[in-house]
């Protein structure tokens, strides 16, 4: 295309379907320079509780993925931790420079650890804190619902699918709203520097910096800036 921007999608499975049209009206366009790298297009078969399809595709990237497996070092074996060490220093044997040595050390030092600390594998994201059982509940419920109205496109089990989709969209905004009242009215007791401080845990928000106090010098904690 004259502008560089290429489309995206492939194949003729919609985009939108409704109960009365299912058409290919969400389009993925992309620059030159990175249509190479879009994969494995797709319009995702999941619902949405939408009618618009989600539309889902890799995007390459010369990044490796950060590995989602940790240790986490609150449940180290201490005691097991410092008999394998120790172990291992009484049965090493003699070394021809200090530098041999000290990677011997290290390696030891790193081996009884990964052997009394599993491995483990980072869990699924939490819920929001608004989410509760019967928002689970609902949206279960819209799912059947669509399900059904895609077997036999009738326009009453389509109204059906509407209500029940509107019914949940309503309840998690309503939770939206209370978790956000909740955690407001939660502050109430805490004092301006706490507020800060929590408002800022919510996200990834820049790093507060220092100012000069009357006296010429600055400060050196958030605490004595706020």
């Amino acid at each position: 295309m004259s502008s560089n921007l290429h489309i995206c999608n492939t194949g003729t499975t919609p985009t939108f379907v409704d109960k009365s049209r299912e058409q290919v009206i969400d389009i993925t366009m992309v620059s030159t320079n990175i249509i190479d790298d879009i994969l494995e297009w797709k319009v995702a078969n999941e619902h949405t509780f939408s009618d618009h399809k989600r539309i889902e595709f890799y995007l390459r990237t010369k990044h490796e993925h950060l590995s989602t497996n940790f240790r986490n070092v609150r449940k180290t074996n201490w005691a097991a931790y410092e008999k394998n060490l120790q172990n291992k220093m009484e049965t090493r044997t003699e070394f021809e420079n200090w530098e041999s040595e000290v990677n011997y050390l290290q390696a030891s030092i790193i081996e009884s650890y990964h052997k009394n600390c599993k491995l483990m594998t980072q869990s699924k994201t939490k819920k929001p804190p608004w989410w509760n059982a019967n928002i689970t509940k609902l949206r279960k419920e819209a799912k059947k619902l669509r399900r059904r109205f895609d077997r036999h496109k009738t326009e009453e089990k389509y109204a059906d699918y509407r209500r029940a989709r509107n019914t949940l969209n309503h309840t998690e905004r309503r939770g939206k709203e209370e978790g956000w009242q909740n955690f407001c009215s939660g502050m109430e007791d805490l004092t301006a520097t706490a507020k800060m401080v929590k408002l800022l845990k919510l996200g990834k928000g820049p790093n507060i910096s220092t100012v000069r106090k009357p006296n010429g010098e600055f400060t050196a904690t958030p605490e004595e800036t706020l």
